[in-house]
């Protein structure tokens, strides 16, 4: 059953967009720009859903600091955003590894951040996979198998092949790709506030309720507040600063999707507004789900346990999570496919005239596939030790290492190609060594760098 509403749901996105496509009159629905700052909260993943309850159980209110960057990126949208948005406009470019090649006029450093990229977003798809897996597996009371995760990514990996290659042309504005977009954001939003209003209601009795409940803990409001603007605050809002549109699925929605110069204005105070929103009942999810749950689950799925009473809430709970994971999905391999099919793809291969259509097809229908079998063995591989948020961070981590070339491709022309691809040597190589390694179990030694760094 969960499985025929998951597949409902997708194809109902599915046959939105083309209906979008294909009728001029709902075709303004992708043009508006309050569609597209909606469609900016493909920001919001199973992370949101799942991940920031999981991230308040153990740093509080520090859950905050993933959107306050968000927020503040959004602020520097004037000089920051709308500069590379008409650097993107003006040049047709299709990608943040477009941005690097065109600006320093070399194929080897867009490779360089293609396979950067294809290989720092992995962790982040696995978080999907794993959520929306962990999520069924508790609806079904069972453990977590492999069997279920792979159903749902070949779920999931149907989904981005269907929608996915009818954007093939990365380049072009699709009001399809922006409504659904925005579609999906709204639905996540409206699950997670109704799952909140509701465990609000029948768990804690209300606003007073939960107030006197609070009251008679207060070591729980502590436990929330103490972390906030600790060692990690400052660091967690620069990561996530720049996460905001350097993500690929994020620089491929803001800037290749934009549909008119003022869709920025709109985005600039519209995304803050609905990251805020959608976050209001993360706090109420985990003091429920931390009375609710039995020893050993984790807190992950708190959200999952705290309706565990009421069927209906945990099914729509559970489909907002295959949601917002089917949007990652979907707008990541988009964008990374784009990126191996004119970086990563040896010459010999690539299409001639008579061929374009068929074999850039083919190019997008493989790469997608592909990163998505990816990211399902990384989700196989990585021990169940790790967070939701520690896969995401990893990723957020990996994309922070473009900003240093993305300012110089803006704003200093003396920045040459063999700066920037020795940075970013260097810094992909300090990220498989200190973030991604330890994600597997290694242990890395670095007491000597916090001895220097601190």
């Amino acid at each position: 059953v969960l499985f025929l509403l998951a597949v409902t749901l997708l194809g109902l996105y599915v046959l939105g967009s083309e209906i979008v496509e294909r009728s001029p009159r709902w075709g303004r629905l992708g043009r508006n720009r309050f569609s597209y700052a909606l469609a900016l909260g493909v920001y919001a993943t199973t992370w949101t859903l799942f991940g920031s309850v999981g991230f308040a159980a153990s740093e509080g209110y520090d859950f905050f600091a993933i959107y306050y960057g968000v927020t503040l990126s959004c602020i520097a949208i004037p000089f920051l955003w709308t500069p590379l948005a008409e650097l993107v406009d003006r040049y047709r470019l299709g990608s943040i590894a477009d941005v690097f090649a065109f600006r320093y006029q070399s194929r080897t450093l867009g490779a360089a951040v293609s396979l950067f990229m294809v290989a720092g977003l992995l962790p982040y798809i696995a978080l999907q996979l794993r959520a929306v897996a962990d999520g069924a597996a508790i609806l079904v009371g069972e453990e977590p198998s492999e069997a279920l995760g792979s159903v749902y990514a070949v779920l999931l990996s149907g989904f981005a092949v269907a929608l996915g290659v009818r954007y093939a042309d990365g380049r072009a504005h699709r009001p399809g790709l922006v409504a659904t977009l925005a579609f999906e954001s709204m639905f996540k939003l409206f699950a997670l506030l109704v799952v909140g209003g509701a465990v609000l209601m029948t768990v804690f009795g209300g606003l007073r309720g939960l107030d006197t409940y609070l009251a008679e803990r207060p070591e729980l409001v502590e436990n929330m507040t103490s972390p906030v603007m600790g060692d990690s605050w400052i660091a967690l809002v620069f990561v996530t600063f720049c996460a905001a549109f350097l993500l690929p699925r994020q620089f491929f929605v803001a800037f290749v999707q934009r549909p008119s110069p003022r869709s920025l204005g709109t985005a600039r105070w519209a995304l803050p507004s609905y990251l805020f929103a959608i976050n209001l009942p993360v706090p109420i999810l985990y003091w429920a789900g931390r009375d609710l749950a039995a020893p050993g689950v984790r807190p992950d799925v708190y959200v999952l346990v705290a309706v565990q009473s009421s069927p209906a809430l945990q099914t729509l709970a559970f489909l907002g999570a295959v949601s917002a994971a089917s949007a990652m999905i979907l707008v990541s391999s988009i964008a990374l496919s784009g990126m191996v099919a004119n970086y990563l793809v040896p010459p010999v291969f690539l299409p001639t005239a008579q061929s374009l259509l068929t074999r850039w097809a083919v190019f997008r229908r493989s790469t997608i596939i592909g990163v998505i079998l990816a990211g399902l063995l990384i989700h196989f591989t990585l021990p169940r030790t790790r967070s939701l948020v520690d896969l995401g961070l990893a990723s957020f981590l990996a994309v922070t290492h473009l900003l240093p070339g993305l300012l110089g491709a803006l704003f200093w022309r003396r920045a040459t190609r063999e700066g920037v691809l020795w940075g970013l040597i260097v810094g992909a190589a300090s990220w498989a060594v200190l973030t991604a390694t330890p994600l597997f179990g290694v242990e890395v030694d670095v007491s000597r760098l916090y001895a220097v760094f601190g």
